[in-house]
């Protein structure tokens, strides 16, 4: 049995030095700061914070209903779809949508799209240890001192 595990272990070896140094390589690497540094300013900030709890109580209030991000007339949308909604009225609907299209500005929705494509590439380029890389930088962006 001893001679088992330790067999499994040294054919396992590689595996895990090889994902170590895809993770060294990934942590070191320039293009990956600049990324996570960019993540850490905008997911901190005060307008992404205010433009996820909108987004959150909008969908929140969607339901059931399917709805089309890119639609350009809500009110026609609400009208058609209202009763598969979770909104207690159409004033409200249009409350939380009002409320989360402000929030979403150009200039934050360029920063977020931007940032996407950013994290796309270096998620291709190390799979799995940017995963947990990513998953760190929420963390600290979203770390509160409560």
């Amino acid at each position: 049995m001893k001679n088992l595990l330790t067999l499994l272990l040294i054919s396992l070896l590689p595996i895990i030095s090889f994902s170590q140094g895809k993770n060294d390589d990934l942590l070191k690497d320039k293009d990956y700061l600049k990324y996570e540094e960019e993540a850490l300013e905008l997911y901190s900030s005060v307008a992404y914070r205010v433009h996820s709890e909108s987004f959150l109580e909008f969908v929140t209030g969607l339901g059931k209903a399917d709805f089309d991000f890119e639609t350009t007339d809500f009110m026609k949308w609400l009208n058609e779809n209202f009763e598969k909604t979770d909104f207690k009225s159409k004033e409200e609907a249009v409350f939380y949508y009002t409320k989360y299209k402000t929030a979403a500005t150009d200039e934050l929705q360029n920063k977020i799209t931007e940032l996407h494509k950013h994290g796309y590439s270096l998620r291709v380029k190390y799979g799995a240890d940017f995963d947990n890389a990513f998953q760190n930088i929420l963390i600290k962006a979203f770390k509160t001192d409560n």
